[in-house]
């Protein structure tokens, strides 16, 4: 069995062009999950709203054909004035404390032998909230420790060891990051587990013992096809 977990976080927005966001976020993460789903066997994680929102920021600062294809896969305008509109409009919702803490945090590590337009620069530092730093992507320990600090301390230590030294190519021009950092209450709680252990499917062939919590509620479940049993199950967190 396949279980995706998908981590959609609704804004609630009034405006034509957020709308429109919010609907091509909704098609990024089917496109997503049919390319994981594609290549991965087991269950899997992912945010496409953190995907999205760093190849948004790509997007307008590339030019022609490859700003075209950018847009066409995030299912955005090709239009890179209405795409900073959108995140312009978006950021208030980007950093929230209360009844949930959500925060996004963006930042170009930039290859050393590269310099970049200060136009573009105060475009993503005000639009997208989003540092530029230069590193010397040839030293790859040092590169990658200096992303994964970013990342832990963008993410209260959450998230750990994000990038190793064999993945900064030396040729690299630029690695963009997302963090998004999540944390809120259930809408319907689950108890204590009291150390219940029951059995996990990791997949077919594969079962572990883990300790699990449970409760009995109504659910919104989607078979998405029945042949492979893959679904979503969507659980609420509180938002009000």
């Amino acid at each position: 069995m396949k279980i995706l977990i998908l981590l959609v976080l609704v804004i609630t927005i009034n405006a034509t062009e957020l709308q429109e966001f919010q609907d091509s976020n909704l098609q990024f993460a089917a496109d997503i999950y049919k390319v994981i789903s594609k290549k991965n066997e087991g269950n899997f994680l992912v945010c496409p709203l953190s995907a999205q929102i760093i190849l948004s920021l790509a997007t307008v600062g590339a030019r022609e054909n490859t700003a075209k294809q950018l847009s066409s896969c995030l299912h955005l305008p090709n239009d890179s004035t209405k795409i900073q509109s959108i995140f312009e409009k978006l950021n208030n919702n980007f950093d929230i404390q209360l009844p949930y803490q959500f925060s996004s945090a963006n930042k170009i590590f930039l290859n050393n032998r590269c310099d970049i337009k200060s136009e573009y620069k105060e475009l993503a530092v005000n639009t997208f909230k989003a540092g530029i730093e230069n590193i010397n992507f040839a030293d790859g320990e040092n590169a990658a420790n200096e992303i994964n600090r970013w990342v832990e301390n963008k993410t209260s230590n959450k998230i750990k060891g994000l990038m190793k030294k064999e993945n900064i190519q030396i040729d690299a021009l630029a690695i963009l990051v997302n963090a998004l950092y999540f944390q809120g209450n259930w809408l319907y709680e689950f108890g204590d587990s009291l150390g219940l252990r029951e059995t996990f499917h990791v997949n077919e062939n594969e079962t572990v013992l883990i300790e699990t919590m449970s409760q009995r509620n109504n659910f919104d479940y989607l078979f998405l096809q029945q042949r492979n049993r893959r679904g979503i199950f969507r659980i609420t967190f509180r938002w009000k």
